[in-house]
């Protein structure tokens, strides 16, 4: 070979490197088309959410013993149940702020998806949960700092025995994990 087939051959593999490393080089930070995170990877976000457990409940009921005045001890008990053809999704979360970004952690846009595509929000009022000593996250949005505890869902039974997932939908995109 001659010396112009020499670095004629170099220069086409120098290109051919060049452009199947710019392939291989993703341009989303991890995101797919629609946004989803697919490294699975919470430092990615501004508000870091890791699943300590969930599990469903269709009632909630606890007996707590209760001092009276006089000092004689009563029972009291505490029953919770969904709507009919409900039950509850407890979800037991760490939720802390890891990197600057977005101020709030805004409940109103965490979801529990299901397999057929349709939304649960967060229980409205689950400040019952403190009832059945279940450490609450407060449902004002998050500011700041590392916020642990239960939050609960409210959905059919139908839903809750399919595919589930917890979405957090922020500008840094959908941060979803799998709940089972």
């Amino acid at each position: 070979m001659n010396m112009a087939s020499n670095k004629k051959l170099l220069l086409i593999t120098i290109g051919a490197i060049f452009l199947f490393s710019l392939s291989a080089c993703s341009t989303n930070g991890g995101l797919s088309a629609k946004g989803v995170n697919t490294k699975l990877n919470q430092s990615e976000y501004s508000w870091s959410i890791i699943l300590k457990n969930s599990e469903t409940a269709d009632d909630l009921n606890t007996t707590k013993a209760a001092v009276q005045y006089n000092g004689d001890i009563t029972h009291i008990s505490y029953q919770e149940k969904p709507k009919e053809g409900n039950t509850f999704l407890l979800v037991e979360l760490i939720i802390e702020k890891t990197k600057s970004g977005p101020s709030k952690f805004e409940w109103a846009n965490l979801y529990v998806l299901d397999s057929s595509g349709v939304k649960f929000y967060r229980h409205p009022n689950d400040t019952f949960l403190e009832s059945f000593n279940f450490s609450r996250i407060k449902s004002t949005d998050l500011t700041f700092g590392k916020n642990e505890g239960f939050i609960c869902f409210e959905m059919t039974k139908q839903a809750s025995k399919g595919k589930l997932y917890l979405v957090y939908d922020s500008l840094e995109g959908e941060n979803r994990i799998k709940l089972k």
